[in-house]
């Protein structure tokens, strides 16, 4: 009932104020006997809020009037004692609070970016990485004041206004009927700001969003912004929304500043009401000095609750505001989900497809080295479509890669090659067939076991703050250290790793950008051999890289390809002479398929890119 008659009095939608709260109180009562402590301790500072001016009346009329010393002493005995409950148990509340408010705003920023990484790659080259983060930090952040303060305000300020209005009707009545004349008038004041409040707020976020975004755009793609000299114009877009940013919040500092003091002048207003009737009271002696100096002393003890309301308000209508933020993206749904009854990729039995196909290979399977990598490897492509955005990347696709074979992609840019790629550990699901490994839809495994499998070394290489050793470890992370100095002298890494200051223990800075282009490739390269997958994926992994470097990875690659299967995805058709087969893909649909021979003979699409590159190197 409290939370009914508290949506009417800040001026929110009932569902909303419900939904929003309701949501938020899960979070804070997980910690029950901490918050049971604090509410006690809140009820103990609001009655000895409400004593206060009952001694004062005390004071007044038995002790000074009487002049009695005694009297006196106890009186003030009483007071001290209120005062030092009343500030154990001020601190005991507040510190209690802030602990809840750190711990809800921890859980709820942990929530957020663990649902971040697992939402699907469609939302995240949707949405604007500026935006994301404003949500998590600075929409978080919003909801601190609401749990520390505003919950404080919300339990102790309904206790202490009808305690004291309960108590100025009993000390005298036609008295506290003249106070309730003014109520309304504040109640519309801080109606009518708060719902101002609530969209100024939104709007505040809003723009907060574009703020970190341009910050962040501009931060990551420093050196394209210097190498063509758009400092002024970047300058020029920040200040612009800096500039909105900082109007907005003046609007908003506008509405918080003059809730307080127009709620207070209107409170005075009712007080000079008051005293002018309780002095004419006092005067028939129909009311005693001390009486009405308590009833003063109870009308401000109220009025400070109502106060308390106006600024809980503002703070309430920030909070809901960030929350509906917050929630909205809790609460998006993910694309790529696992099935109820998803199982383990490791159940997949048998090694035997490389060694029945590679014959007078000597190799002991696709998965090497790494207990519960037993897939062979094997990929079928059935029917499948994909659709982005109402646009048809891939259209009925059907393909079967064998276990250890080594299947180059080629084709015009925008094909649709590397998100063909992408289908297999699901990073997105087709519109329309089916994917298999082994003759299991990958739908029906475990995304975590399905992707143990794979390894990738992208088209644009990531790299993360930290050393060279933990970022090749990023796939391996229990690799020893002897293991991540093979898969780095297999990508060709090693000779510049052991040159560098650190070595191994180098720091690479974000991003990677202590390295050149091809240093961080090399990387990337050896992370993904580390992890000595089933299956390997190689979307343009030599691109970066100068002809030698070039030449000793993919003797190196070719080594090694034939112990899983390996797609490679390649605009310089030189690096994939020798794959066993070629797919050429354009406009989402496989065109030609063959060896580099067969396609030159055919004289297909894959003849004409080959001519047109080698003409351009000639």
């Amino acid at each position: 009932m409290h939370l009914l008659w508290l949506h009417r009095w800040l001026a929110f939608d009932k569902g909303i104020f419900m939904t929003t709260i309701s949501r938020l109180l899960k979070y804070v009562l997980g910690y029950k006997l901490l918050l049971f402590i604090a509410i006690c301790c809140i009820l103990i500072v609001s009655g000895c809020s409400l004593t206060f001016p009952w001694l004062i009346k005390g004071l007044l009329e038995d002790a000074l009037n009487k002049r009695d010393l005694f009297q006196l002493n106890i009186i003030l005995g009483i007071a001290l004692m209120v005062a030092i409950i009343q500030a154990v148990s001020q601190y005991t509340h507040s510190f209690i609070m802030n602990y809840i408010g750190q711990r809800v705003l921890f859980v709820l920023r942990n929530q957020i970016f663990e649902h971040l990484t697992h939402l699907s790659m469609k939302f995240h080259k949707d949405s604007r990485c500026g935006e994301l983060i404003s949500r998590t930090i600075n929409d978080v952040n919003v909801l601190q004041n609401l749990i520390i303060s505003g919950a404080a305000v919300l339990i102790k300020s309904p206790f202490i206004l009808i305690g004291g209005i309960c108590i100025i009707f009993y000390i005298h009545w036609k008295l506290a009927l003249l106070t309730m004349v003014i109520a309304p008038l504040i109640a519309v004041a801080i109606v009518q700001i708060g719902k101002r409040m609530r969209q100024i707020t939104h709007q505040i976020q809003e723009k907060m969003a574009d703020v970190t975004n341009i910050l962040q755009e501009t931060i990551s793609g420093i050196a394209i912004v210097k190498l063509f000299c758009a400092e002024g114009i970047e300058s020029k877009r920040f200040f612009e929304e800096n500039k909105g940013y900082f109007h907005l919040y003046l609007k908003g500092i506008k509405l918080m500043v003059i809730s307080g003091p127009l709620v207070w002048l209107i409170g005075i207003a009712g007080m000079l009401l008051v005293v002018w009737y309780g002095g004419y009271e006092v005067s028939h002696e129909r009311l005693t000095a001390g009486a009405l100096m308590s009833f003063m002393a109870y009308l401000l003890t109220v009025s400070r609750p109502i106060q308390d309301f106006s600024q809980a308000n503002i703070l309430i209508q920030q909070a809901i505001a960030a929350s509906q933020r917050i929630f909205e993206l809790l609460d998006t749904r993910l694309t790529v989900e696992e099935a109820i009854d998803a199982e383990e990729m490791s159940d997949v039995k048998g090694t035997e497809g490389i060694k029945e196909r590679e014959g007078e290979r000597e190799t002991e399977g696709n998965i090497e080295g790494r207990e519960g990598r037993i897939s062979r490897g094997r990929i079928e492509f059935e029917g499948v479509s994909f659709v982005y955005d109402d646009k048809p990347v891939l259209c009925g696709i059907n393909l079967t890669i064998e276990p250890g074979e080594v299947l180059a992609l080629v084709g015009p840019s925008g094909g649709g090659k590397t998100t063909l790629v992408s289908l297999i550990p699901r990073l997105y699901d087709p519109t329309a067939g089916t994917i298999k490994i082994d003759e299991r839809d990958i739908r029906g495994v475990t995304l975590k076991s399905l992707r143990r499998q794979i390894g990738i070394v992208p088209q644009h290489t990531i790299l993360f703050s930290g050393s060279i050793a933990s970022n090749i470890a990023y796939s391996q992370p229990d690799a020893s250290m002897e293991e991540i100095i093979e898969a780095a002298m297999t990508a060709n890494a090693h000779n510049f790793i052991t040159h560098l200051p650190s070595g191994y223990d180098t720091p690479i800075g974000e991003h990677g950008v202590r390295l050149s282009g091809g240093e961080r490739q090399r990387i990337a390269i050896a992370r993904a051999l580390l992890k000595k997958p089933g299956i390997l994926i190689l979307d343009e992994a030599t691109a970066s890289l100068d002809t030698e470097s070039e030449n000793l990875i993919q003797s190196a690659l070719f080594r090694i390809m034939h112990q899983q299967t390996t797609i490679i995805i390649a605009h310089r058709l030189s690096t994939i002479i020798r794959a066993d087969r070629i797919v050429t893909i354009s406009e989402g649909n496989i065109v030609e398929i063959g060896t580099h021979d067969e396609l030159l003979s055919s004289g297909g699409l894959y003849k004409r890119l080959y001519e047109v590159q080698f003409e351009a190197i000639g």
